[in-house]
């Protein structure tokens, strides 16, 4: 699935889309009023966290739209933030290997 913008590289991932599905997940569980956060909240966080560390290998990601994305979730949402540690790891380390890349030249 790829996402085009005008203002930035196409990327591989369609960020939009999986941010708008969080969204509309918090608005529904705000909705029903339910309040034991760990159960959905913590299955959503872990898939979020997932996905956020595959598209942390897209060279075309914006830094905005990666912070978009692992902000999504309100903190009390997660149990752990190893997942969220490891995007964020994964994220980092293609942009170094960019930047060393772009210097090479």
């Amino acid at each position: 699935m790829y996402s085009y913008s005008s203002l930035e590289q196409r990327t591989m991932h369609d960020i939009e889309v999986i941010q708008r599905i969080v969204e509309y997940f918090l608005m529904h569980e705000k909705e029903q009023q339910q309040l034991p956060q760990t159960t959905g909240k913590s299955s959503v966080s872990k898939l979020l966290d997932s996905y956020l560390t595959e598209v942390a290998k897209d060279p075309n990601l914006s830094i905005t739209k990666f912070q978009v994305l692992a902000e999504a979730l309100p903190e009390k949402a997660r149990t752990c933030d190893d997942g969220l540690y490891g995007a964020i790891d994964t994220y980092l380390k293609v942009c170094l290997q960019l930047s060393f890349w772009y210097s090479s030249f």
